[in-house]
């Protein structure tokens, strides 16, 4: 669900995270400077010395695994799509070069499966889409038509190269529809926002009896958190959609 939510709704998810943290940080320096709370967070000033680092320490820890496990998908789905272009240059290279392969359809056949990712499939790679069929039916055309031309070239040099090419692109392709989400437990999420208000709770501790510095490091905390936090969020849904998503460009070279 957090996930749909992520992707359908993303900028719409920033703007809740932004706000939610300056309403936190100004709920915060209200306290610390109203004239009626103002007493009750000045007892609280000795517990700083031995809590004002964990929080920042444990929420950067944190947020550097969850960016490090979903960056890693990342770049594996970027891999899967330029590795599936490649495989799909290849196959039409050989078609065209291999004198017995030049009547037959590998190459258009190659350009149709590459154009229906683009125009059906890729709009589809989604946390809560489906493959689309007619790009999985050209796929199985392409497929079909190139271990026809294999076994023609009576396993020559030719033919395993072409062999080993169909390989990429099925495996590519494999990668690439099973990387269409991130799978970030909404748990993970709420440990990093838990520890994020911890956080500005510390800095607010600092400067119980100080309105201007508190203001300034108020700010600046909030803004150092939302930007990890933010960027994350961007990347939450799937790799494929988003502000921060994996272009289709490689394929396009194929059609080229």
């Amino acid at each position: 669900m957090l996930l749909n939510i992520a992707e359908d709704f993303e900028l719409t998810l920033i703007g809740i995270i932004v706000l939610l943290f300056i309403g936190i940080a100004l709920l915060f320096s209200w306290f610390f400077l109203s004239a009626n709370t103002r007493h009750i967070a000045q007892k609280w000033e000795g517990v700083v010395p031995t809590l004002l680092g964990l929080p920042a320490i444990l929420f950067s820890l944190t947020v550097a695994l969850l960016a490090s496990s979903i960056w890693d998908d990342y770049s594996m789905a970027n891999k899967s799509v330029r590795n599936e272009a490649l495989g799909l240059a290849t196959i039409i290279d050989l078609a065209q070069t291999i004198p017995s392969l030049k009547d037959s359809t590998l190459v258009h056949n190659a350009k149709t499966y590459t154009q229906s990712i683009i125009d059906d499939e890729w709009k589809t790679l989604s946390a809560h889409g489906q493959p689309a069929e007619s790009t999985k039916r050209h796929f199985e055309e392409l497929r079909s038509s190139t271990f026809q031309a294999i076994n023609s070239l009576n396993n020559n040099a030719e033919s395993k190269a072409l062999m080993h090419a169909v390989e990429i692109v099925n495996d590519s392709r494999k990668a690439r529809l099973s990387f269409v989400s991130f799978n970030v437990h909404p748990i993970r999420w709420y440990a990093i926002i838990v520890l994020a208000v911890l956080a500005l709770l510390t800095v607010a501790l600092i400067h119980p009896a100080k309105p201007k510095p508190l203001l300034i490091a108020m700010g600046i905390s909030t803004i150092t958190l939302l930007i990890p936090i933010c960027t994350l969020a961007l990347t939450l849904s799937s790799p494929y959609v988003g502000v921060i998503s994996i272009s289709y460009d490689p394929l396009l070279s194929v059609l080229r």
